[in-house]
C-alpha cells in the first residue's frame, strides 16, 4: 500500500501541474474569443461527464481488488506457515483449488478494469479529436473569427489538449490507486492496533467463593 501512496502522490502532483497549465491557457484564449473559450470548456465539461461514467465503475472495481488483495496475501501467509499441517493431513489437492479459485476471481477482477480502462482512453481520443473538429466549424461559420486570431487560439487550444488528457490519465491512475489503499489509513490512526474489549457486566466484589484477592505488601 506504500507504493499506492507514492504513486497516488505522484498522479496528484501531475493533475495538479496540469490543471494549472490549463488555467493558464485559458485565461490567455479569453482575450482572443470568449464565446469559443466558453465552446471549449462546455467540450471539457462534455468529456469529464462522459469519463466520470467510466470512473465510477472504476472505484468499484479497484475496491474490489484490494479485498482480493488482501485475501491472497494473507492467505500464500497461510499455507506458508501451515505447509507440514497441510502435508501431513494431505490437504494438497484442496489448498491448491482454493488458490485457483482465488486466482479465477483476481483474474475475473483484472478483465473488467482493463476493459474499462480501454473504453476511456477510446472516448477520450474520439472526444478529443472530433469536438476539436467541430469547434474549428463553428470559429469559420458561425463566429466569423479572423484566420490570424483562429490560428492563434488553435494553438492555444492544442497545447490544451495534451494537458486535459493529462488529468484524465491522473484521474484514471488516482481512481485505480486510491480504493486499494486500505490497511494503512487503519494503522496510521491506530484503529488497527490490538485493543482489550472489556464486558459490560460489573462485579460487586471479588472476596467469595470462586476469587479470593488478598493484600499483598510489594518492595
Amino acid at each position: 500500500e506504500i507504493d499506492c501512496v507514492s504513486n497516488s502522490f505522484n498522479f496528484a502532483v501531475l493533475f495538479t501541474t496540469a490543471a494549472l497549465s490549463i488555467c493558464l491557457y485559458v485565461a490567455f484564449i479569453l482575450f482572443i474569443s470568449w464565446k469559443l473559450t466558453l465552446l471549449i470548456a462546455g467540450i471539457g465539461l462534455l468529456r469529464y461527464g462522459v469519463a466520470g461514467l467510466f470512473f465510477r465503475r472504476m472505484r468499484s472495481i479497484n475496491a474490489e481488488y484490494a479485498h482480493l488483495r488482501e485475501a491472497l496475501k494473507s492467505y500464500l501467509v497461510g499455507v506458508y506457515q501451515g505447509i507440514e499441517v497441510v502435508k501431513s493431513y494431505g490437504t494438497t489437492e484442496r489448498e491448491v483449488a482454493a488458490f485457483a479459485r482465488l486466482g479465477a476471481r483476481i483474474q475475473g477482477n483484472a478483465e473488467p478494469l482493463g476493459t474499462n480502462t480501454a473504453r476511456i482512453q477510446l472516448s477520450d481520443g474520439l472526444l478529443g479529436e472530433g469536438l476539436l473538429c467541430v469547434l474549428i466549424y463553428l470559429a469559420i461559420s458561425w463566429f466569423k473569427l479572423p484566420g490570424t486570431e483562429l490560428l492563434t487560439f488553435l494553438v492555444i487550444a492544442t497545447r490544451i489538449i495534451p494537458k486535459v488528457s493529462a488529468v484524465n490519465e491522473a484521474r484514471v491512475r488516482l481512481t485505480e490507486q486510491f480504493p486499494r489503499i486500505v490497511l494503512l489509513p487503519e494503522i496510521l490512526t491506530g484503529k488497527a492496533a490490538p485493543a482489550l474489549a472489556w464486558g459490560g457486566r460489573a462485579k460487586a466484589s471479588f472476596a467469595d467463593d470462586h476469587v479470593l484477592v488478598e493484600k499483598y505488601l510489594t518492595r
